[in-house]
C-alpha cells in the first residue's frame, strides 16, 4: 500500500530528527483543514492548479509547521499524492503507537462501567499486555443486554450477556 511507504518513510525521518510527536500533531491539523475545508483540498489535488502555486499555497496555511514536514508535503503535491493524506496520517499514527508501545483498547458495554469495574477490567489487561501503555475506551451498547465485550489488535472477546444467551441457545 503506497499510504504505508509514504507514511514509512515520514516516521523514519520523524524519528531520525526526535520529532515523532511533533510529526503526528501537525499531521493530525493538516487533515483537519482538509476535512473542514473542501475548497483547499481541492486546490491541492486539482491538476489543472500549477506546482507552483500549490506550493505558494502550502507556505501560507502551513507556515508554522516544521520545515522538514514542509517540504514532505510539496514532495506530495509534486507527486499527486496529496489525497493520500488522510489514510497517510492513519498508517502513521500506527507505528506512532507501535513505537511508543500504546495498545488501544475498546470495552463495549451495556452501561457505562463504573469507577471500579473499570479499574478491575484495567488491572487485569494490564497483566495480560505488560509493558504496554495502554489507551482504554468505554463505549455504550445497549444491545449486548449486559456484559462486556473488549477488542484489542483485531481480537474480539465476547463476554455478553447476548452472546452467553446465543451459546445456550445452540447447546440446546
Amino acid at each position: 500500500m503506497i499510504e504505508y511507504e509514504y507514511a514509512k518513510a515520514l516516521f523514519d525521518l520523524s524519528i531520525e530528527e526526535n520529532k515523532v510527536e511533533l510529526f503526528l500533531e501537525q499531521l493530525e491539523n493538516i487533515n483537519d483543514v482538509m476535512s473542514q475545508e473542501q475548497p483547499f483540498s481541492e486546490v491541492m489535488t486539482s491538476p489543472l492548479v500549477h506546482l507552483k502555486k500549490k506550493k505558494e499555497i502550502l507556505d501560507l496555511v502551513f507556515k508554522n509547521f516544521d520545515e522538514t514536514l514542509q517540504n514532505y508535503l510539496y514532495i506530495l503535491v509534486k507527486h499527486q499524492r496529496f489525497s493520500l493524506l488522510p489514510n497517510i496520517e492513519k498508517e502513521y499514527r500506527k507505528m506512532f503507537k507501535e513505537y511508543r508501545k500504546i495498545l488501544s483498547i475498546q470495552i463495549i458495554s451495556s452501561v457505562p462501567l463504573d469507577a471500579k469495574q473499570f479499574r478491575q477490567v484495567e488491572k487485569r489487561l494490564n497483566q495480560r499486555y505488560p509493558n504496554q501503555t495502554l489507551n482504554i475506551k468505554n463505549t455504550v451498547d445497549p444491545k449486548i443486554l449486559g456484559g462486556m465485550q473488549i477488542i484489542c489488535n483485531g481480537e474480539r472477546l465476547d463476554m455478553s450477556l447476548k452472546n452467553q444467551l446465543l451459546k445456550l441457545k445452540e447447546s440446546l
